[in-house]
């Protein structure tokens, strides 16, 4: 039984290794497909932890975070890459979320991120008002996420003209 955890933290080891790997690969193609020189170091490097083993599920989640929140920060966003890490951030550190709570929030955050650091045309409008209009219900009564999304929702919102 306990080489089977051992196994299986192990497995979930190497796929967050593997996350970050692909994360960083797409961060650079993306750094080429938009012109910027391959020297130039990254702004506003962001970087989330999860210290707590259990929520080691989370890291591919907060890879894609980071890697989007950087494309968006290079585009000169940097108030909606800000809201976007500060509710990463926010969520990661919560003690009043549940874990699948957490995942859920973090998996919205993420698919916002890609959203805007999409070029217009690429956005999906029905599906940036469906994950802004739902994440509320998600995060429920954690009151530090909450606070920070009724910051930040205009600023999102105000983004993707919605």
């Amino acid at each position: 039984m306990w080489s089977s955890l051992k196994g299986r933290f192990i497995a979930r080891q190497m796929d967050t290794i593997a996350a970050n790997v692909y994360r960083d690969l797409e961060l650079r193609l993306r750094r080429q497909d938009a012109g910027l020189p391959k020297e130039e170091p990254m702004k506003q490097g962001i970087s989330l932890t999860v210290n707590n083993a259990a929520n080691i599920n989370l890291g591919s989640q907060v890879g894609m975070i980071n890697a989007a929140v950087n494309v968006i920060s290079q585009q000169g966003q940097s108030e909606v890459a800000t809201a976007i890490r500060e509710l990463g951030e926010a969520i990661v550190r919560s003690g009043a979320m549940q874990d699948h709570q957490k995942q859920e929030a973090l998996q919205v955050i993420a698919d916002i991120a890609k959203q805007a650091e999409s070029k217009l045309e690429g956005r999906s409008s029905g599906t940036l008002k469906a994950l802004i209009a739902g994440f509320p219900a998600i995060i429920g009564l954690a009151a530090d996420v909450t606070t920070l999304w009724d910051k930040y929702a205009p600023v999102i919102r105000a983004f993707f003209g919605i």
